[in-house]
């Protein structure tokens, strides 16, 4: 029987495409001019980089804008109101800015390849690893467009309020009451009409800036998670069905078990990988994010119109839902490393020999200690710490009502 499963992977493995984890992230790579396509012509080369440099540019301008501008607002005392939008739109931007220095740095690099490379290797192995990878795929997409969905919304509401705003101040040719989106610097007198169109317009694309950022990098690293997640499913299945495996592969059983053992320790080291280039990002992602949480849960009770008030649940939302996706499947991995042990228990150990039994029980103390991602070096992602910012924003907001 086993041997008949074993030619029936053979037969079928041709058949069996493997769907990449990062195939929409690519595409949203490629838009927001932080693809590699340098197998590409010249002229096409040439003018992805000048959109490249474009669109890196402009966003890393408005950030030292706005930092600029934050000297100002905390020199002129300006109101809560206008202090928590800008320093709240500041720390999200410099967050965002360094997720960006995060992607060009090699260790990230490396990481990205070693997926493809995982990719290319899986498509000549057996049917069932490549559909159980394909499964773990097409979760992962329904993430992106989660993610897509509810930044685009946000951005478009941003855009939405900020042109009624504009025309509204347009109304009237005095710039008593015409204020900027957001409080910046530039090289030039925003009190000119001219001027202050310039600056207004130049803050009003980042309607679209941000939530493309936000949707290439997290859903970057999001998947980042996830493919170690899916490695995971398909050692639990090699696992506990290492006999059938050897047999279809006409292997002995402890030369299949050392190459899936190898595999383990593989992926172990690609987890130690990431968790060391992302660690400090997530303890400045759990900062900002706890304090965006509480602030805009701030502007939505203190909303004066109905575009207000939708712009700022739109934003509540989007980063609930944002903290779940990435640390809801950051606990994931690491319940599904030690569920490795069942999938080991449940094989069929108790026919094979000794050499076999032993090296199973080796694999089986080390799988109970969990792959983890942490925040820094100060504790492990899981679900309790998005529970423990739930109760930060709720207390922060009844503390606010009285």
């Amino acid at each position: 029987m086993m041997s008949v499963v074993g030619d029936r992977q053979k037969a079928t493995v041709k058949m069996s495409n493997c769907e990449s984890i990062l195939k929409y992230t690519r595409y949203a790579l490629l838009i927001a001019g932080t693809f590699d396509i340098r197998n590409e012509t010249t002229n096409s080369s040439f003018l992805y980089k000048s959109w490249s440099l474009l669109s890196q540019g402009y966003y890393t301008l408005f950030v030292l804008s706005l930092l600029v501008g934050m000297k100002d607002v905390l020199r002129s005392g300006v109101d809560d109101a206008t202090f928590n939008i800008n320093m709240q739109t500041f720390l999200f931007s410099s967050l965002l800015l360094m997720k960006l220095v995060l992607f060009y740095t090699r260790r990230i690099r490396d990481i990205i390849k070693e997926v493809y490379e995982f990719e290319n290797d899986i498509t000549h192995d057996d049917l069932e690893c490549t559909q159980i990878y394909n499964r773990n795929s097409r979760y992962n997409y329904k993430i992106f467009f989660i993610l897509c969905v509810m930044t685009l919304s946000t951005g478009f509401l941003y855009m939405f309020n900020a042109f009624n705003d504009w025309m509204l101040m347009n109304v009237g040719n005095s710039m008593e009451n015409k204020t900027l989106i957001y409080r910046g610097w530039f090289p030039f007198d925003v009190g000119n009409p001219i001027y202050f169109n310039v600056a207004y317009f130049f803050q009003f694309p980042v309607g679209i800036w941000l939530p493309g950022f936000i949707i290439v990098f997290d859903s970057l690293f999001i998947s980042m998670v996830n493919f170690a997640t899916a490695r995971i499913d398909i050692l639990g299945f090699k696992f506990e069905n290492f006999e059938m495996y050897s047999d279809g592969r006409n292997e002995s059983k402890f030369h299949c078990l050392r190459n899936i053992v190898m595999e383990h320790q593989d992926l172990i080291r690609y987890v130690e990988n990431v968790n060391e280039s992302l660690k400090w990002y997530f303890l400045g992602e759990v900062l900002v994010k706890s304090y965006q949480i509480t602030v805009s849960l701030v502007n939505v009770i203190h909303a004066t119109n109905k575009g207000d008030l939708l712009f700022y649940l739109f934003i509540v939302i989007g980063l609930l839902l944002h903290l779940i996706m990435v640390y809801y499947n950051a606990n994931e991995l690491s319940l599904e490393s030690t569920n490795l042990c069942v999938k080991i228990f449940k094989s069929n150990w108790y026919d094979q020999y000794s050499e076999v039994v032993r090296s199973l029980s080796i694999v089986m103390a080390r799988v109970q200690r969990p792959l983890e991602l942490t925040i820094g070096n100060f504790r492990v992602i899981d679900n309790d710490l998005i529970v423990n910012i739930f109760k930060a924003g709720y207390t922060f907001l009844v503390y606010q009502k009285i």
